[in-house]
Formats: C-alpha cells, structure tokens, sequence
C-alpha cells in the first residue's frame, strides 16, 4: 500500500511538471519583467531594406539583442550590408498595466504591438535609443519588430519594462523621436536611391527650385535622387494637408504610411493627400529624384484641410492635343533641330538619325491635359516628305507602365498615324516620346516631330 501511494505520488508530480513546462504561459516572454530584452521570437531574414518578398532565412531567435560588426552578416545566406528582419513575437501579460519599450537601433526600427505602432524610426541613422510607453490588458499579446541595417554594424536591441500599474491608456499616437522639424537628408548620385549617399546634411525646409543647377557641387544636374527624414511636431489634432509639388519623382509616408506616390518622370505638379493625425509627434518620409532639364521639390504640412470626397465628380473625356512648340511639349538633347513650315499649325521639326542612344542624341516628349482616365487612342501627324526612318520609336507612358509603338515615318505622307490605345490614369506626367535613335545606319535617315493627339475611346 505504501510502494502504491508513493507510485501515485510520483506520477502526480510527473503530471503537474509537464504541465508547468508546456503551461503556454511558462513558455512566454513575461512582458512584467524589468527590462527583460524581449525574447522567444520567430526571425524572418531578408536580403533588402523594405522587410518584403520571401525571407531568405528564417530562425527563432532569443533575446533581440543583437550587435552584427561591420561586414558581418547576421544569418547564413543573408548580406552583410542591405538586410532586413521581421521579428514576430509572443509575449504574455500576467498583470495589467503601463509597460515601456526600449529600442537601441542601427539603423531603422518599428515596433508594433497588436497591431497598433509603438515605436517608427525606420529609417538611417546611427546607433540611436527610442523609448515610448503603451497600456496593456492581462493575456496574451503579438509583438512585431521590424528592422533593417543599410551598411556598416548593425545594431537591433529591444527591452520591456512594467512602469504602472492598471491606468488609462495613453494615446495610440505612434511613439517617434524628439521632433527635430529638421529634414535629415541623403543625396545620391544616381535616381533610385541606391547605394551609398554622396552628400548628406541638414534642410530646414523642403522648398528648393534647382533649376537647371544642382543642390550641391558634389551632386550632378541631373540624374540624382534625395530621401529625407524628418519628425515634425503638429500642434492640433485634425486634417492636415500634405501637398509635394515636384519635377521629377516624388513619394510622401506619413507614420510609415504612404500618401503621396508619383514616382515617374513629369513637369512640375502638384501632388496633395489629407490625413486626419493626432496633436503630437509624427514621421515624415520624403523621397525625390531628378531625370533631366529642370529639378524642383516643395512640401508643405498645413491644419485645416477638409477631407478629400470619397466619390470624384466624373468628368468627360475630351480630344487631346499637344503640337510642337505648344504647351505640354518638351524637348532637349544634344540639337541638331531643323524648322519646317510643314505639319499642324505650319511647323514641325526633323532631324538626322543617331545609331544607337549615346550623348548625340535629342529628344521630345509630349504631355497631354486629360479630363478623366479612360482609354485613348494615340496619333502622331507626320508630315510630307520630312521622315524618312523605318523605325521611330514612339514610348507612350501611360497608366504607370510604358508601351513602345515603332513606325516607319517614310511610309507616310502628311497625315495621322494611330499609335495604339492605351489605359491613361489622368493624373499627370503621361505622355509620348520619340527620340532621334533609331538603330539604322549612322545619319542615313531623318526622324520628323510635329504634333500628337489623344482620342478617347
């Protein structure tokens, strides 16, 4: 009876200790801890800054505290330089209450919890320490960490701490650094963004017209691209406006969201969002980029904006058209440009051919007003006796995708030439190009521009 009470006893305790080890809360990472690094996460690897696509390694890590020295990579099959990570965690709250988080990054983090964002600083910078406070219920909770290193050590760190009791909950304004209202910017010598920047600095605003000029010796005319990061301090809670007037490209994140997206190449216009934010501190993300001629970038944050309508009043769709020398058309290029009294409104130009794309060659873009988006058709005129190449390329951007139409400009005698239908959004910056490369023999052939007209279809 003895032996059997003992056998009882011992299976018991066997039961209650696998209980308590695969208990979910024994498992957890107690948030109500002191400044316990969080931990018992899954790691999602990445090989780019933007934590997107497919990881391309995936592990479950400790404590996130992490330091990675300069070339070091932080997982196998991951780049030393340009990695991401997302770290999705599971973390139990026995007592309810007010709990900090502590980030220490190199260089961009956000820290999300439910869902809600907690922590945005994603973006360059050294190693730089956030803190932000949030309440939260007993039980269980998801905790997200994204982060990513550009170049050189990286540093991801991430600590939590109960600081109160069961209180009321703060704001679920999105945490940023002490506001600067200075534009941290990068400036690169190339219009993606990519690479290391050449110039980096301080700008007290985002109001700059270049001209045909640069913003800096070291940054060439054309062919360059900016991104700053800035954290401004907005007094009032309601709608604000933010409008980016550009030439070329611009995009505008607001709190990590993006608002304004006209990344293509167009002439100066005005690009506005409304987003309704909270009294406080808020991030603010702007990239730029200049192609050719002109370069020009001004974005303003204004209270009072009245909400964008959910439902645009439609418009008709009307003819387009744009002649040379009219509004909507630009040229530029190495010359060679011959008047002729010839073509719509009696002028036109032509030039010889270039062989294959190089510093010798001009070109011509035509930018149409259209009313509202649709379907239209494209026509070219040519004029007598001018064009004589069998391969004018014609790039018609439309709807955020190019399309190429090639025509043989020789077969045609004064008259409109269909170009295709196409898809235009009527938001600004379409339009049709034609250069004088045509890929036949060197100066053996004439290229003819005169005007272009969109039908709707």
């Amino acid at each position: 009876m003895l032996q059997l009470r003992f056998v009882r006893a011992s299976l018991g305790l066997i039961v209650i200790a696998l209980l308590f080890v695969f208990s979910p809360v024994a498992s957890a990472q107690p948030l109500d801890q002191a400044f316990n690094f969080l931990s018992g996460c899954t790691g999602e690897y990445f090989n780019n800054v933007t934590v997107s696509g497919s990881p391309a390694y995936v592990r479950g890590d400790g404590a996130l505290n992490f330091f990675w020295p300069e070339n070091a990579s932080p997982a196998p099959g991951i780049n030393v330089n340009n990695y991401s990570v997302r770290w999705t965690c599971s973390v139990y709250v026995a007592t309810a209450g007010n709990y900090s988080f502590t980030i220490l990054t190199d260089d961009g983090m956000n820290v999300v919890l439910d869902g809600n964002p907690v922590i945005w600083a994603f973006y360059d910078q050294g190693p730089t320490s956030y803190s932000a406070t949030t309440s939260v219920n007993a039980g269980w909770h998801t905790v997200k960490v994204e982060y990513y290193n550009r170049w050189m050590a990286g540093t991801a760190q991430v600590l939590t701490n109960m600081v109160s009791g069961p209180g009321p909950v703060p704001t679920a304004t999105p945490i940023s650094p002490v506001p600067t209202n200075v534009w941290h910017g990068q400036y690169f010598n190339n219009i993606s963004l990519s690479g290391s920047p050449t110039l980096v600095r301080d700008d007290a605003v985002l109001n700059f017209n270049w001209g045909n000029g640069s913003p800096d010796p070291s940054i060439p005319i054309d062919f360059f691209s900016v991104k700053w990061d800035s954290t401004q301090y907005l007094a009032y809670t309601g709608n604000y406006q933010i409008s980016a007037t550009s030439d070329d490209g611009v995009r505008v994140w607001v709190d990590g969201a993006l608002v304004i997206d006209a990344w293509y190449d167009h002439s100066a216009t005005t690009f506005v969002a409304t987003r309704y934010l909270t009294a406080g501190a808020h991030a603010f993300h702007v990239e730029y980029y200049d192609h050719t001629l002109t370069a020009l970038i001004n974005v303003q944050i204004t209270y009072g904006a009245v909400p964008v309508p959910t439902t645009p009043v439609p418009q008709p769709r009307t003819m387009a058209a744009v002649d040379d020398l009219g509004f909507g058309w630009q040229a530029g290029g190495a010359g060679g440009w011959v008047d002729s009294p010839i073509g719509v409104n009696n002028h036109s130009y032509w030039m010889l051919n270039r062989t294959y794309s190089s510093s010798g060659y001009s070109w011509a873009r035509w930018y149409p007003t259209l009313t509202a988006p649709g379907y239209y058709e494209v026509f070219a005129f040519i004029p007598a006796n001018q064009g004589s190449t069998l391969n004018a390329r014609y790039w018609i951007y439309h709807g955020g995708r190019y399309s190429l139409a090639s025509r043989a400009q020789g077969f045609y005698y004064h008259q409109w030439v269909s170009l295709g239908t196409y898809y235009f959004s009527a938001t600004g910056g379409e339009y049709v190009s034609l250069a004088n490369v045509t890929y036949e023999c060197y100066a053996c052939r004439t290229v003819t521009f005169d005007a272009i007209k969109f039908e709707p279809r």
